[in-house]
């Protein structure tokens, strides 16, 4: 396999919603005006997350490709960070997408 091949599969992996790379993580906390509060509405097996707007109670359908319905309970609080796309609940964080 060619060089090129494998820095495009390891950049796949960075897409929204799969694996949050470091840099984008480092770039949300250094944005932190940019997060807005939420709770969660729900969280499925097949990686939708649902949570509402803590001040205009907004529902925004995310994704993620794991499993974090066992994570995130319904009523927790979480952020959102719109412009790069994270979801931050407690310790976790996790590079999300708006779903379809």
């Amino acid at each position: 396999m060619n060089p090129e091949t494998r820095t495009s599969e390891r950049s796949s992996a960075f897409r929204p919603g799969f694996e949050l790379h470091p840099i984008t993580a480092r770039a949300a906390a250094a944005t932190p005006g940019r997060w807005r509060d939420a709770v969660v509405v729900s969280a499925h097996a097949e990686g939708t997350i649902e949570v509402a707007d803590m001040f205009d109670g907004r529902i925004t359908r995310l994704w993620n490709y794991r499993d974090h319905s066992e994570l995130l309970a319904t009523g927790e609080p979480v952020a959102v960070h719109d412009q790069y796309g994270v979801l931050a609940a407690g310790d976790l964080r996790v590079s999300v997408r708006v779903a379809v």
